[in-house]
């Protein structure tokens, strides 16, 4: 397989561009001498995708587990598609099982380059290999029509309503984020409830030392204020004076959103925004290596000393950044003491999240 790009025909306007731009800012990026260009371990968002393809520096995603010894799809300059992950290497076999509708299903891999086991770890080993040799991989996915996989979310981060009906929250938070340019985040949240809400953050100022997200808005999102005709400057004045200008805007972009849903629970009941973007700092994100939950510890209106506890072990992939906290509305609205929708809109992240915790279990006082 070569990753080298094919030469073929390509029009003089290219060669120009190639010569007076592309090639200057691959040597001042150090890159004069690379032939491919890949990335691997975490997703990379259709914005920097594109980025880097207008700078004539396309980049592909490998795509594969320490248990498999390394790529098990990798992507070409022959065999690319934004936000696939490419084709399955040659001599490695790929299976979708318990599809869904919309053909997503867990990625199952099989082939001479998945491992044998686990060291002395006999139970886990049984739990990831099947009988017949192949590795579940806990993770969703879906395959076009010409091959290419693309990787949608994992197993265990699957939200299933009250209803029974499994969703999975990554697709409709970047369809978000893609309909409404001034959301920096978005976590959908909704486990065993009735109808799904969605928590946003707006895009602000960080600060240049810690990173810590600011109260100041962006240039892109002070920009998007003010073609709707708002002079908002900061995320205090839009979230606290419930700006009707922002609001029917994000309630636009939700609606278009929702026509977009394949069914009724995966439509976006309720929405709310929070007033301080999540952040490293704040505990709310996590770097791609670490492995925490949440310990939520908010202070509702009254509330006893029994906890409830639910497993967060899979984080979720955002250029390396990954987003890992609880998804049951029922404990956010615990923890937080409000009801998640409009017009709530004073809730503090950090009051709905609370702080980082090394444990793989988060607890949530019980209302009483």
């Amino acid at each position: 397989m070569s990753l080298a790009p094919r030469k073929r025909d390509l029009p003089l306007g290219y060669h120009v561009a190639k010569a007076l731009v592309y090639s200057r800012v691959r040597r001042s990026l150090g890159l004069e001498h690379c032939h491919a260009f890949l990335s691997g371990a975490a997703p990379l968002t259709e914005s920097t995708s594109e980025f880097f393809l207008s700078l004539d520096i396309p980049i592909g995603e490998i795509y594969g587990l320490s248990e498999s010894s390394g790529p098990h799809s990798i992507s070409t300059h022959s065999d690319y598609r934004i936000l696939s992950c490419g084709k399955i290497v040659s001599g490695c076999e790929n299976m979708l099982v318990q599809q869904n509708k919309d053909g997503t299903g867990e990625v199952c891999m099989w082939g001479r380059h998945i491992f044998m086991g686990y060291l002395d770890r006999e139970d886990t080993t049984l739990e990831t290999i099947d009988e017949d040799g192949w590795l579940h991989s806990g993770d969703l996915g879906r395959m076009d029509n010409q091959g290419f996989l693309f990787i949608t979310g994992r197993i265990k981060e699957i939200l299933i309503t009250a209803g029974g009906e499994n969703v999975a929250p990554v697709p409709i938070e970047n369809l978000v984020r893609e309909k409404i340019p001034i959301i920096s985040n978005a976590m959908l949240v909704g486990d065993r409830a009735k109808f799904l809400s969605i928590l946003l953050t707006l895009k602000c100022e960080t600060d240049q030392v810690s990173g810590a997200p600011l109260n100041k808005l962006s240039l892109e999102a002070i920009n998007f204020c003010r073609s709707l005709g708002s002079q908002a400057d900061t995320v205090t004045e839009i979230v606290r004076q419930q700006d009707p200008l922002i609001y029917e805007a994000i309630q636009q972009g939700i609606d278009a959103v929702n026509l977009e849903a394949t069914s009724e629970a995966q439509r976006i009941h309720k929405w709310v925004i929070l007033e301080k973007d999540f952040s490293i700092q704040g505990g709310e994100l996590g770097v791609w290596s670490l492995l925490h939950s949440w310990s939520v510890s908010g202070q509702p209106h009254s509330a006893s000393s029994a906890s409830c506890k639910e497993e967060v072990c899979d984080p979720r992939a955002q250029d390396g950044i990954f987003l890992k906290p609880p998804r049951s509305l029922a404990c956010l609205e615990r923890a937080s003491g409000h009801v998640l929708g409009p017009p709530l809109h004073h809730v503090s992240p950090m009051g709905i999240l609370g702080s980082a915790s090394r444990e793989r279990a988060f607890s949530c006082p019980q209302a009483t």
